[in-house]
């Protein structure tokens, strides 16, 4: 049985081309979006650093605990528990596989689990002293050998709910992430990628959404011209210092607009066109004002997800200690601040741009 089928987009005499509007549920949405505040801005930080000059960090298996005791610390006065484990680590880099012997003092504060526990696996932090012997420390958990099983997860209950809907953005964020990782093994410059990547986001989301037509190809325009528009506006912004143009192009700025430029052009064209099926009389002017008034709700739901979700991840990083933020530590957070109101901005100008790009399609060319 397909996917996507007339008879399901029909229900109740539902048009067809109204159940196209809605180009992404709004839960895939936030999955998409969360994703890439939480990754990409990692990446771009790292896109340019030699993996080799950094600490050198290794994932290892507790095989064994050999014992756990508590100790008191002198200096501080509170009491820690000691564990002395013994640790797997496979053999890389022509260096065989290894099983040493860690010992580790936690203290009443840390986590459970980054305590150690036979069979689970855990990231050290391996540096060499003089004499050539190497010493690990453990610093985290080891969570991908659950990623596979919990993306399988979370695509099935996606597609078993939202079917089709939940399928298109699992669709696009592979598209996203094969280009974007392609890039990075070609090594391209960051802007590049960047620039990649959201062309592939974009036409990805267009090519589902409306198919190999005119509207896609008007989709593609008005997110190059928002994009033109988003970097404009960056640029006057660093003629009066209110941001540093390399610094914002130089990380996850346009990597994050993608996800909201890809809804906002997608569904503001799918609504010129329906407007005017709705009713072929309207001219020119009264069917860019209808389109959007009735875009305004795109810039409602993007807008409050990007706000909403770098608020979350701003309390949390900053608060999420029980403790007020330093000023080294505010100091990023600002900056990716305004990265997100020039965001923003640009997200704003994509509606009334792609509502002009697909009145002057229908106009010149009916489709």
């Amino acid at each position: 049985m397909p996917l996507f089928t007339l008879s399901s987009c029909t229900r109740k005499g539902i048009p067809l081309n109204a159940a196209r509007r809605t180009f992404i549920q709004l839960w895939p949405l936030i999955l998409l979006l969360s994703w890439l505040f939480l990754a990409l801005p990692t990446w771009a930080q790292t896109s340019a650093v030699n993996p080799e000059a950094g600490p050198d960090y290794v994932t290892g298996q507790v095989i064994e605990i050999l014992s756990e005791k508590t100790i008191v610390d002198e200096a501080f006065g509170h009491q820690e528990k000691k564990y002395k484990f013994k640790v797997r680590f496979p053999g890389k880099s022509g260096q065989p596989e290894e099983t040493v012997t860690v010992e580790q003092a936690y203290t009443p504060q840390t986590a459970k689990e980054l305590l150690p526990a036979k069979g689970k696996k855990y990231i050290f932090f391996q540096d060499q002293g003089i004499d050539g012997t190497r010493n690990y420390t453990l610093v985290d958990v080891q969570r991908s050998g659950h990623l596979g099983w919990t993306a399988l997860l979370m695509a099935l209950i996606l597609v078993g709910i939202a079917r089709w809907y939940g399928l298109k953005p699992l669709l696009i964020s592979s598209a996203m992430g094969v280009t974007f990782f392609l890039g990075h093994f070609l090594h391209l410059p960051w802007f590049l990628i960047s620039l990649l990547t959201l062309a592939a986001t974009v036409a990805t989301s267009a090519l589902l959404n409306f198919g190999l037509t005119r509207r896609m190809s008007v989709s593609l325009a008005a997110a190059g011209a928002s994009l033109v528009a988003t970097l404009v506006l960056i640029w006057l912004g660093s003629l009066f210092s209110l941001a540093d143009f390399n610094t914002l192009l130089g990380g996850s700025l346009i990597l994050q607009l993608s996800a909201g430029l890809a809804y906002i052009v997608n569904t503001t064209v799918s609504g010129v066109y329906q407007h005017y099926r709705t009713d072929p009389t309207l001219t020119p002017q009264a069917l860019l004002q209808k389109s959007v008034f009735s875009g305004r709700g795109s810039i409602e739901v993007i807008a409050s997800l990007y706000l909403l979700i770098f608020l979350a991840q701003v309390l949390t990083a900053t608060y999420g200690q029980n403790e007020a933020p330093g000023l080294m530590q505010m100091e990023p957070i600002l900056a990716e601040m305004v990265g997100l109101f020039f965001m923003l901005m640009g997200l704003a100008l994509s509606l009334p741009i792609s509502a002009w790009l697909g009145i002057r399609m229908i106009y010149r060319r009916r489709v």
